[in-house]
């Protein structure tokens, strides 16, 4: 029996919006593709379509493990290469019932696995114990246990190239598993088998009440509202359980009713922005507060608390509520006030309603339906006035810079405003650039053009944050731009260094940056057109940019990323000093450090944890990559 997965080659945008609720709970009636944990990304029922799905800039490996161990009648699956998203970090392989969240196949104990990105063979370890070169999209990489023998096969284009030595099996068989993790991956399973379900583990109720954006760790009961801490990784990873929707000024309050507070009672409840990393608790980073039942703390921002309330138990009642008018967080213990925050900035999409687990045996029972609805479905009526108010707390495309422009906040549409009546060397540019640089978790954005106006001078590219005025992006020092009219790719200077096809009505335009090489990569329709050489990143980084210059022009930005709200990131290089709290945060040590290294992979930590860490072996910290390199970021 086979599984295949494929990466579609057009497919380098990442959408960091779920499909719409109303199309799972159809597809949920017709489940064909069956998993014990699918992490991080989701499945198309329809189409069997896997993709690399994460909200969270810690970037986790993403999951999707068989429902039930291979079996002599079901022992083989294979894969074959579709889109390979940013890195192609996609795996396939087999490991135990209990593997650990956020690792791919092979690095870790009883677990074998055949990497895409370099064809390593990764056999219990982080390092590769054979390499077989880069599986490239089209081909095919399969994967077969010998029962009897206890030895995995692996297969590239259907001829061997690996076979294991005998492998102890774990407790309960190897179950089949792929791994993602980089952005834009997107794989198809080629058949059903072996993603049936276990006829010892129950369907799934297709009445689905209560919906959230991000159910990572936890399972509900749609029956009975329950949520429960539900993870077998020995890891114990942090459970979320995170709206679908933002709360809004008519739906700003929720609570739940401890059912068992487990073997700790590391029981939160709190608000967090959209993209709140996985495996931390509500609270425990910026843009998230959060009351905790097992030591009473009110967590904001920070790993440690900043105040204590009363401890809770079994059968006490927790709530949080947003005062939308005061901009505050309210607390509640069994209906008592017990805390109220200081006015607050709302991060960029709102405050999502989040629920935290942390131990074995926790569960909790949700005491309201509203705040958990889908994004299709608003069970109240709501006002004109209200409507408006939604929309400002759901504002997404933010800006340092729009000028001669107008940005519809619904839809992302920028058009140039420009109404003057002087001839076309009398229009003005009309320039949008984003509120914060790229980053290594957002390198990339597009635009669609929707009408190219009177003479299609619109350009995407990026530039620094003070870029001169009346300059479409590539005109002047530490720029970079794609032109839609004539396809020049202007790099500094008034004249294209290169000239590539050029873009008209409909045509999707991508930048990319690649922090490791520092080059930008142009795209026309999902297909590369030009790479720059190694550019000078200026201070404080490289910032989106869209340009207009003629009448009509009409464009839609494809993304809400990298046109996000939060204040602008610390510069790059050395000669601006931020306030701590604007500092990066180390994974290792949760501290705030003025010196970081970025490691390839896109993680970063402070210089003492990377001193110790690289004394001991060159991976990453986090997810194991190995690194050669890494390169020095200064906050001060």
């Amino acid at each position: 029996m086979n599984f295949h997965i494929v990466i579609k080659r057009n497919y380098f945008i990442y959408d960091m919006y779920c499909c719409p609720s109303s199309s799972v709970d159809k597809m949920a009636a017709h489940i064909v593709y069956h998993s014990l944990h699918c992490r991080e990304m989701t499945v198309d029922q329809r189409t069997g379509e896997l993709k690399y799905e994460t909200a969270s800039p810690d970037l986790p490996v993403a999951q999707f493990i068989g429902p039930k161990p291979l079996t002599p009648a079901s022992n083989r699956f294979s894969i074959e290469i579709a889109n390979p998203g940013m890195h192609c970090y996609i795996a396939i392989g087999v490991c135990n019932r209990h593997y650990p969240a956020h690792r791919q196949p092979g690095w870790e104990a009883n677990s074998v696995g055949y990497h895409a990105d370099d064809g390593g063979i990764y056999v219990a370890t982080g390092f590769p114990r054979h390499t077989f070169g880069r599986v490239s999209v089209g081909e095919v990489m399969a994967c077969s246990l010998n029962m009897s023998k206890n030895t995995v096969t692996f297969y590239r284009n259907e001829r061997a190239i690996y076979t294991s030595p005998p492998l102890a099996a774990p407790p309960g068989g190897f179950y089949p598993v792929v791994g993602l993790h980089s952005h834009g991956e997107m794989v198809t399973l080629l058949e059903v088998e072996p993603w049936t379900p276990d006829v010892k583990t129950p369907l799934r109720s297709d009445d689905v009440t209560y919906h959230s954006l991000f159910c990572r760790e936890a399972k509900v009961s749609h029956s009975s509202g329950t949520v429960s801490y539900d993870s077998m990784s020995p890891d114990i990873p942090v459970g979320q359980f995170v709206s679908e929707c933002p709360l809004s000024p008519t739906c700003n309050k929720f609570s739940f009713e401890i059912v068992n507070q487990g073997q700790m009672c590391y029981i939160s409840i709190g608000v967090c922005h959209r993209r709140y990393p996985g495996n931390r608790q509500p609270g425990w980073l910026p843009n998230s507060i959060a009351y905790h039942a097992d030591d009473g703390g009110i967590y904001h921002g920070n790993g440690q608390p900043s105040r204590h309330a009363s401890r809770a138990r079994v059968g006490d009642t927790m709530s949080c509520e947003v005062d939308f008018q005061a901009k505050i967080v309210i607390f509640s213990l069994n209906d008592v006030v017990v805390y109220r925050s200081p006015a607050l900035r709302l991060p960029p999409g709102g405050f999502h309603a989040a629920i935290g687990f942390h131990s074995h045996g926790e569960s909790v029972c949700l005491l309201e339906m509203e705040p958990w609805r889908s994004a299709t479905n608003q069970y109240l009526q709501v006002s004109r006035i209200q409507v408006e108010e939604l929309r400002a707390v759901q504002e997404q495309y933010h800006y340092s810079v729009c000028r001669d422009a107008t940005l519809n906040q619904h839809n992302g549409v920028l058009s140039f405003s420009y109404t003057g009546d002087g001839d076309d060397d009398d229009v003005p540019v009309a320039l949008l650039l984003s509120k914060r640089p790229m980053t290594p978790d957002v390198n990339t954005f597009s635009i669609e053009i929707l009408n190219e106006g009177r003479e299609c001078y619109i350009a995407v590219g990026l530039c620094p944050q003070h870029y001169p005025p009346e300059r479409l992006p590539g005109w002047e020092r530490h720029s970079i731009g794609y032109h839609a009219d004539d396809g020049g790719v202007f790099v500094a200077s008034g004249l294209p260094v290169e000239v590539v096809p050029a873009a008209r009505q409909g045509a999707t335009m991508t930048c990319q940056f690649n922090f490791s090489t520092n080059t930008a990569t142009f795209l026309l329709n999902g297909e590369k057109v030009y790479q720059s050489q190694p550019l000078t990143v200026p201070p404080g980084g490289f910032y989106a940019a869209v340009g207009l210059n003629s009448q009509g022009e009409i464009i839609r930005l494809c993304e809400t990323e990298p046109w996000r709200g939060s204040e602008a990131l610390p510069c790059l290089e050395p000669g601006v000093t931020p306030d701590a709290q604007s500092m990066p945060e180390c994974t290792v040590c949760v501290d705030r450090a003025v010196t970081h290294f970025l490691i390839p992979c896109g993680h970063t930590f402070c210089s003492e944890c990377m001193d110790e860490w690289a004394a001991v072996r060159k991976t990453c910290p986090t997810c194991r990559t190995p690194y050669q390199e890494m390169k020095p970021l200064y906050f001060g």
